[in-house]
């Protein structure tokens, strides 16, 4: 058997579907660029540090009352305050204002608020360890993560130029 070639960093550059092993779930096959914004944020992030080395950070609810922390989205850092997601590069301020007023109730149901609970919205540092535990299902995503950026060089391809 022939090696297939790879990148710098050690992904398959002959099939984009394949970055570390063949993968068969098909949730993961024909993933909507909205779903990497949502669900399965934690995972793009992740597949945009392992591909990029970007840092991961998190848009988090935190409650005033005990501390405790809620997910909102996971993303890849960039210098200057700017971010990148499955939409592409953005400032952490335009994604502040994308995911809107925190006071209203929808949002305080869906991050698990109290009705009466007071909380901050804070960006902080973040690995995948943090965020969940991995789960074999995980490494798919990622996987479908990359065949998604490798699709969408208009959204990521200044991210390749910068590495090198």
């Amino acid at each position: 058997m022939l090696a297939q070639p790879v990148d710098e960093k050690g992904f398959s550059m002959t099939n984009i579907n394949t970055p570390f092993k063949e993968y068969s779930n098909p949730l993961y096959e024909s993933v909507e660029p909205e779903d990497w914004t949502s669900g399965l944020c934690c995972l793009f992030a992740n597949a945009l540090h392992e591909r990029f080395d970007l840092p991961m950070r998190a848009l988090l609810v935190r409650s005033k009352h005990d501390g405790s922390k809620t997910l909102v989205h996971a993303f890849g850092a960039l210098p200057g305050n700017q971010m990148v997601d499955a939409l592409g590069i953005r400032s952490e301020a335009d994604l502040m204002t994308a995911y809107g007023d925190y006071s209203e109730r929808d949002w305080r149901v869906l991050h698990g608020a109290l009705p009466h609970e007071e909380f901050d919205v804070v960006i902080e540092d973040v690995t995948l360890g943090n965020l969940w535990a991995l789960n074999p299902e995980d490494h798919e995503a990622t996987n479908a993560a990359h065949a998604y950026i490798v699709s969408r060089p208009d959204l990521f391809g200044s991210l390749a130029m910068q590495g090198q």
